[in-house]
Order: structure tokens, then C-alpha cells, then sequence
């Protein structure tokens, strides 16, 4: 069963460039160069193909965490876009001056969710699964032994995960039990 906690996820894109030109175009022949969180390699991969063969231009992509990325660009990596899971990550690009503000746009959202077997190994109360999860604090009960959430000090949906935590009173009481 899956239900929302309700947090926005933002993912950034803009146009990244400290010299103010692109690197790659289909009439220089060079690879536009794409960073971009690793969440999306799988749906960049296919319409980076598309794109290639409808344009001619050759893209390459550069996937690992956010946080990873940003630290490349600003060290100077080269890169034509940069697509972000992370508001933060492409703010601290933005600071730098490493992109072209006027090409960020904020396309996606994602959503935090509790995910949970339909028949728990131990019994949970309210039976009830809908109750169940109309609250984070069901995840207080002895039933939830361990809580698996991406890494709160290093990919974004972890980040959000533990600040949502934080927000509503319950990290402190479920730091035990998270398994990043």
C-alpha cells in the first residue's frame, strides 16, 4: 500500500555555461554535455536517443547524485545543462554564477510515500490500513522495525524524508530505526 506524506520534490533544470556560450551543437559537431540526478537515467536514456536521431546532436549524460554534480560544476566540470532532484543543489550552482538564470525552470515534482507489506509480519494497530497510514506517527509502532529511506546526508529524497520527519516531531523517535 502506498500513500503520500505530501512533500514537493522540485527538480531544476537550467542551462549551465560560466564562458555564457554552449558547448555542443549539431553544427560544431560536439556533444552537448547533460549532468543530471540519477534518478532519471533510465527516462533521459530514451529521450536522449530520440533526440539524437531527430536532431543530429549528440548528447552526452553525466548521472550521479545531485550534490555530486553541483560540486563538479562548480569545480569547473564542463556541462550544457544540468537537470537537479535538489532546489538546494541548483540554488548553489545559481550562486556561483555557473548558470544561465534566466533558462532555470522548475519542471517536476515527486512525492514522499510509506510503502508497507498488505499483510505486516507483525500485527499493526488499527487494523485498518487506510487508518493505518493517515498518519506518520503510525510509523511509531513496534510493528515498523526498521524504516528504509535514501540517505538523509546525501540524495535528496532522503533529505526531504528526514526534514519532513523533523517537521512533524518524529525524526528524534525514528532515528533508531532508519536504514538509509
Amino acid at each position: 500500500m502506498v500513500r503520500s506524506i505530501s512533500i514537493l520534490l522540485a527538480v531544476s533544470v537550467a542551462a549551465c555555461a560560466p564562458s555564457g556560450e554552449s558547448r555542443g551543437s549539431a553544427s560544431d559537431g560536439r556533444p552537448l554535455l547533460v549532468s543530471a540526478a540519477a534518478s532519471l537515467t533510465g527516462v533521459l536514456e530514451t529521450l536522449t536517443a530520440a533526440y539524437e536521431q531527430d536532431t543530429g546532436t549528440r548528447i552526452e549524460l553525466n548521472t550521479a547524485a545531485s550534490s555530486a554534480l553541483a560540486l563538479q560544476i562548480i569545480a569547473g566540470a564542463p556541462v550544457d545543462l544540468f537537470i537537479s532532484a535538489d532546489l538546494f543543489q541548483m540554488d548553489r550552482v545559481e550562486d556561483e554564477g555557473l548558470l544561465r538564470t534566466q533558462t532555470r525552470v522548475d519542471l517536476f515534482g515527486n512525492q514522499l510515500v510509506i510503502v508497507v507489506p498488505v499483510m505486516p509480519a507483525v500485527p499493526v494497530v488499527p487494523a485498518d490500513p487506510a487508518a493505518m497510514l493517515a498518519s506518520a506517527a503510525t510509523l511509531l509502532q513496534p510493528g515498523f522495525r526498521r524504516i528504509a529511506i535514501g540517505d538523509p546526508d546525501g540524495v535528496p529524497v532522503g533529505v526531504y524524508a528526514r526534514s519532513y520527519l523533523e517537521s512533524v516531531g518524529l525524526w528524534d523517535l525514528l532515528r533508531e530505526r532508519i536504514v538509509p
